[in-house]
């Protein structure tokens, strides 16, 4: 459920021991987020906000980017950006990955987080629709129930590598 406060894992938007609350929009995202195996039983939890949070949607931007009907005006730049931002904390982690890699998302939430904002949306890899969100304070949602699921089939799309 919630991270312990001394016993955070490194992820995505937070460093080692500095925990963050990690979400999704809808429980097949969620479950998805986690890799089980068929077989594996999932625990699904719902939290409500406690209050109302200013967060950054990085995910607004979130569809490919055609350069060449791009005129590269200001807005064009921006989405862009806003684009990739959103691509670098949602891209999938893999065993192989270096946990450095974390380093710019982590950076780049704190830059959130210092200028007052409670959390980032960024969209999942795994569902068209899902987003996952993130929220810095621990105490800003509070725990209303959850569900048992057994993983039944797991798909994989393959495509060979470059």
């Amino acid at each position: 459920m919630k991270p312990w406060d001394d016993r955070a894992y490194e992820g995505r938007v937070n460093p080692k021991g500095i925990p963050c609350l990690y979400f999704a929009t809808d429980r097949e995202s969620a479950m998805s987020e986690v890799r089980p195996g068929i077989g594996s039983i999932v625990s699904v939890a719902r939290f409500e906000a406690l209050r109302d949070l200013v967060v950054v949607d990085c995910s607004r931007f979130a569809q490919p980017f055609d350069r060449e009907q791009a005129t590269f005006e200001d807005d064009d730049i921006e989405n862009l950006v806003w684009s990739h931002i959103d691509y670098a904390f949602s891209r999938p982690v893999v065993r192989s990955d270096n946990t450095a890699g974390y380093a710019a998302t982590q950076i780049l939430a704190e830059a959130f987080k210092t200028e007052g904002y409670d959390g980032i949306i960024y969209k999942t890899a795994f569902s068209h629709d899902g987003h996952n969100v993130a929220l810095f304070d621990l105490n800003c949602a509070s725990f209303i129930d959850a569900s048992l699921f057994r993983v039944r089939e797991v798909q994989f799309q393959f495509e060979q590598a470059p």
